[in-house]
């Protein structure tokens, strides 16, 4: 996604708690602005790691500060509740866009997480 294009999504969604995020946090808004993808899924990821962020308590410095396993298990455990509620697309968009953040903004380091087979739905990333 071009700069402008998430400069202009942002706007439209202002007053929006994902929107205070990106704005807040340098490292989801260059994650959001490299998203290859169209702006309806920017703004599924946008919004699904919000989501993750507040159901877990983290802010996105602290969850990106983590190791790789630690991040992972984490994302494990709060998807683990979605599960037991019955929120199976959540689980998936929350892993999606929790493991792209992640790996996006540790790709210097080499930092990764994955998720084991235990957790994942038909459709879901590993």
């Amino acid at each position: 996604m071009e700069k402008d294009t998430l400069e202009a999504l942002l706007k439209k969604n202002e007053g929006e708690e994902w929107v205070r995020m990106a704005e807040k946090y340098e490292e989801v808004r260059n994650w959001l602005s490299n998203l290859p993808l169209s702006e309806e899924m920017v703004l599924s990821m946008a919004k699904h790691l919000h989501i993750f962020m507040k159901d877990a308590g983290i802010d996105p410095k602290e969850f990106l500060a983590l190791p790789g396993p630690k991040a992972r298990d984490l994302t494990e455990k709060k998807c683990e509740e979605y599960m037991s509620k019955g929120e199976h697309a959540k689980v998936t968009q929350v892993k999606y866009a929790v493991r792209s953040f992640y790996n996006y903004s540790h790709k210097a380091d080499g930092e990764r997480i994955y998720f084991t087979q235990r957790h994942k739905l038909p459709g879901c990333p590993g």
